[in-house]
């Protein structure tokens, strides 16, 4: 009944929108989903939507990065820290550094999210703090992306446990620089992760392919699974370096073939032309 939504399918069903591009497919069957409430635009809107995942550049490992180290490099990238699994990531990862030597380099700046399970200012700054004594762990908040880029192409693991996220770009990242990573299954992270090239974490999820916390008892449960899964698998993929190094392979070979930025501006441009010249 919302007349902004209206006009604005009103907007797409006309002869004036041409195309709708989905980053993923689960951006799509979310949208077709949403359409089942507005029988009326679907089937006119349902026959413009085309899937075309984002392009990512390559950059591959770097030189000095070994196979076979004293220290295994771990990265972790995102501003919304919690969101993201970052609380549950170092909590798993003080037990996996009981038996194997991890350095973490903590990417995010710790900012606070309205409504993420009700976090405040003092619980922020007592994980900041907490985090500061760990020695294992180097944080850095803010720093440009070609830093960024240089220590993913360092690492030897990278993560992303996320209880929410639309897409999960700093995947895409990783695997550039031959970086594997262990994520969640979530909406479109089973598109661009999967055991070939890195980890999933399989958790139970809605008609929407979003975390489902009710499964396993709510937020607390689901938090303490969530740990429980992390510490199993990062010790599974440092504890073989040969599955470890095929998989950077793997990754680097995925983002050629699926995220290559020439054959996304080509498919683009197809997209373009396409629909203008069937007028």
């Amino acid at each position: 009944s919302n007349t902004s939504v209206i006009k604005a399918l009103d907007s797409i069903s006309g002869e004036s929108c041409k195309k709708l591009i989905a980053l993923s497919e689960n951006t799509k069957n979310m949208q077709l989903k949403f359409l089942e409430l507005f029988q009326d635009h679907r089937a006119s809107i349902a026959n413009k939507i085309t899937v075309l995942h984002p392009p990512q550049q390559l950059f591959g490992v770097h030189p000095s990065k070994k196979q076979d180290p004293d220290c295994f490099e771990l990265v972790f990238v995102g501003r919304a820290f919690y969101r993201k699994g970052g609380l549950e990531l170092i909590r798993a990862l003080e037990m996996v550094r009981k038996s194997i030597n991890i350095k973490l380099y903590l990417i995010s700046s710790l900012d606070p999210e309205a409504g993420w399970f009700n976090l405040e200012e003092k619980r922020i700054g007592e994980d900041l703090e907490w985090i500061s004594k760990m020695n294992w762990i180097e944080h850095l908040r803010n720093i440009p992306n070609t830093e960024v880029i240089e220590l993913l192409r360092r690492c030897h693991l990278g993560f992303l446990p996320t209880w929410q996220d639309t897409y999960g770009y700093s995947v895409l990242e990783m695997q550039a620089c031959g970086c594997p990573v262990i994520s969640t299954n979530i909406r479109s992270l089973s598109e661009i992760n999967n055991n070939q090239c890195g980890w999933l974490i399989n958790v139970p999820k809605n008609e929407w392919s979003e975390w489902d916390l009710s499964t396993l008892g709510g937020e607390h449960a689901s938090s303490e699974w969530l740990i429980q899964q992390i510490k199993e698998v990062t010790i599974e993929a440092l504890s073989d370096t040969d599955v470890l190094g095929q998989k950077s392979c793997n990754a680097i070979q995925r983002i050629e073939q699926e995220h290559d930025p020439i054959v996304h501006g080509l498919k683009l441009a197809e997209i373009y032309q396409h629909s203008f010249l069937k007028d």
